[in-house]
């Protein structure tokens, strides 16, 4: 027995096992290591396909945010869209769908996004918690009217979510418009005394033009006024005035009733029409109020599809805070904006006239005052004077012709919260 165990036959055998032992340990453990790195792997790419996904939905409901801000309740956007929905301010499911179409995408794909108000615990800050605690206090629309919302979107790619939150703001951009006091086709004063009626210099270092089209000196059917009387003050009154843009509101290439161009493009007057809408100051007729709303320290238009407009107490505006209030299809059988009594409005009254009359469009009577400018399109006009000026021109008024510009994200703000909350 003893002899057999100091022989060494075999012992090949056993060296091979062991080296074989350890050579299957490697194996499996290299394996493992492969597989580990492949679903890590995977993983990695599940979870940027699952972020592209969230970023494009969210891009896409800027998109519609800037064409059709949420301004008022009747605007409100639904309390979430997702790949089902069929509302036009909801991002388009195949549109989307179609531009992801790896095999990450091909087991289907989920997402959402909501729109809601910064108020409340979100007024500030976005939290999940805080914006389903504040509840119908943060609607789908920009109920506080500060021009901003909460936009959160949020997708699922094979099992994974992830979520971006972002505000965005609606941006609103300057118009131009020419700085008169009054521009019109024709003018006139319905009072023969010797007092101021249009003050054309009034806040203002230099005193503005009262610009008309027409082409005929005072005292005339053009310029209705005696000018030895100081009515127009200083006298600063323009002939023949041809101010405006090339591509005016109507088809047809000029102002309706004459050949001149408008004050504003067609463009430029729905920037003005879209801004008034997403800041609930648009009407189809005219208002109880046509005080325009203060957003972010500015005033924006009040918009008013159909005239007249007629008040004989109180005012709009402040001095300070002049306003803007435009109307843009007049009755041609009275006055678009008629005051009297001693009703004020501090800001700029614009007429684009766009059924062509050629009335007066703007009257002023009593002790009623613009504290700002006037311009009608077309060829209508302006008549006011009765026992004070009428008319004082203020340079601030040109601040609140803004037109709205689109929305887009406020950087700082954007930030991704976790998946489960």
């Amino acid at each position: 027995m003893i002899a057999r165990l100091r022989e060494e036959r075999g012992i090949a055998l056993v060296m091979a096992m062991m080296l074989l032992l350890v050579m299957l340990m490697v194996g499996l453990a290299a394996m493992s290591l492969a597989d580990g790195q492949t679903g890590s792997s995977a993983f990695e790419r599940r979870t940027e396909s699952t972020f592209n996904l969230t970023d494009a939905v969210m891009k896409n409901q800027i998109q519609l945010l800037s064409t059709a801000w949420p301004g008022s309740a009747a605007a409100a956007y639904p309390s979430s869209c997702t790949q089902s929905s069929s509302n036009s301010v909801c991002p388009d499911a195949s549109n989307i769908q179609s531009q992801f179409t790896t095999p990450d995408y091909s087991a289907g794909i989920t997402w959402t996004t909501q729109v809601q108000d910064d108020a409340g615990p979100i007024a500030t800050y976005y939290s999940t918690a805080g914006a389903t605690a504040c509840g119908a206090s943060c609607p789908s629309y920009d109920a506080n009217g500060d021009g901003k919302v909460w936009l959160r979107a949020q997708a699922t790619v094979r099992g994974q979510s992830r979520v971006i939150v972002t505000e965005v703001t609606a941006n609103a951009s300057p118009q131009p418009f020419p700085q008169n006091v009054i521009t019109a086709d024709h003018f006139a004063t319905n009072n023969q005394g010797r007092k101021v009626i249009v003050d054309t210099k009034g806040n203002s270092a230099q005193p503005a033009p009262l610009a008309v089209r027409c082409k005929v000196g005072a005292p005339s059917s053009c310029l209705n006024y005696d000018p030895t009387k100081g009515q127009v003050s200083p006298d600063t009154t323009q002939l023949g005035y041809n101010g405006g843009f090339a591509v005016p509101p109507n088809p047809a290439g000029t102002c309706p009733g004459t050949p001149n161009p408008c004050t504003l493009t067609t463009s430029q007057l729905d920037a003005l029409r879209t801004i008034a809408k997403a800041n609930n100051s648009y009407f189809t007729s005219c208002p109880a109020s046509i005080a325009s709303p203060v957003v972010n320290g500015q005033t924006v238009p009040v918009f008013v599809e159909n005239g007249p407009c007629g008040f004989t107490s109180g005012s709009a505006n402040t001095a300070a805070l002049p306003g803007m209030l435009v109307i843009a299809s007049p009755a041609c059988t009275s006055a678009a904006f008629a005051i009297g009594g001693n009703y004020v409005y501090h800001g700029l009254v614009y007429v684009p006239n766009l059924g062509g009359c050629t009335n007066n469009l703007v009257t002023l009577t009593g002790t009623s005052e613009i504290d700002g400018a006037v311009a009608v399109d077309g060829g209508a006009g302006v008549v006011c004077g009765a026992s004070k000026a009428n008319i004082v021109f203020n340079s601030n008024v040109f601040n609140s012709v803004l037109g709205f510009s689109g929305a887009s994200a406020v950087q700082s703000t954007w930030r991704e919260l976790p998946a489960h909350g």
